[in-house]
């Protein structure tokens, strides 16, 4: 684990499904289409040394390094909210700080499933592990924050490997998958649109297409990866602009 002085310049802002609407949430949230273009953004100001951000479907948060970890929280809300085009007021309310000790306990909880909608599911510890090589691509990260996430990883493999966390846990998608087999037993004859085609989106689609659901509708901001889905799995798209005027049908 990095040493404490290294983790005394540890920064953290975020927010997850507990503490924020998912309205609330999309305008602090930095895609991973996204992350290369605030990346940069980050990367010129003098403040801030290291930058990592893990962005799932129910958490977006920032680590960062700054040897003035107040000055680099600032720049950081500032090129956010610049970034998202909202006050900084907003962005200042939504994401919670933690000190240089929470932050390395609340990285291992996330990393090991804690800290999940669903309690042991596996999907975050591979979502940890991209959040640390994009670091890595973007040249991103350093000493600190590479030594921080690898230990998360770590963390996340033993709790896994020597304990039952994960044993029976199901993934956010297989839970809304099965929801709908329970309330609706008929729903081979119904249409489904599915919304939004991240890891969830393409899991959901996925198993719906191996269990030979006919009426799936993919829709996604960009029509070119809602389309290279559909593709995948024999379902049609509708453009996301008309996402409204197209519900009433489903």
């Amino acid at each position: 684990m990095p040493d404490r002085i290294h983790t005394m310049n540890i920064g953290f802002l975020g927010t997850d499904y507990n503490r924020s609407t998912l309205r609330d949430m999309e305008k602090v949230y930095v895609s991973k289409d996204n992350f290369s273009t605030f990346i940069s953004k980050l990367k010129t100001d003098e403040h801030i040394s290291e930058c990592l951000i893990l962005s799932t479907c129910n958490r977006i948060e920032f680590y960062y390094v700054a040897e003035d970890l107040e000055a680099g929280t600032d720049a950081l809300i500032k090129t956010l909210a610049t970034f998202k085009d909202q006050p900084e007021d907003f962005v200042r309310e939504t994401l919670i700080q933690r000190d240089y000790e929470e932050v390395i306990k609340h990285i291992c909880s996330v990393s090991s499933g804690i800290e999940s909608m669903v309690f042991g599911e596996y999907e975050i510890l591979g979502q940890v592990k991209q959040a640390l090589q994009a670091g890595i691509d973007e040249n991103a990260t350093g000493a600190t924050l590479n030594k921080v996430f690898q230990t998360a990883v770590k963390t996340g493999k033993r709790v896994r490997t020597e304990t039952d966390l994960s044993k029976g846990a199901y993934s956010v998608s297989s839970i809304a998958i099965e929801a709908v087999r329970e309330k609706i037993l008929d729903h081979f004859d119904r249409k489904i649109l599915l919304v939004g085609t991240g890891v969830m989106g393409n899991r959901i689609a996925k198993k719906l297409y191996a269990m030979g659901h006919p009426k799936l509708t993919i829709m996604n901001r960009t029509d070119s990866k809602a389309a290279a889905l559909a593709d995948e799995c024999g379902a049609e798209t509708i453009p996301y602009d008309q996402l409204q005027s197209v519900v009433p049908a489903f």
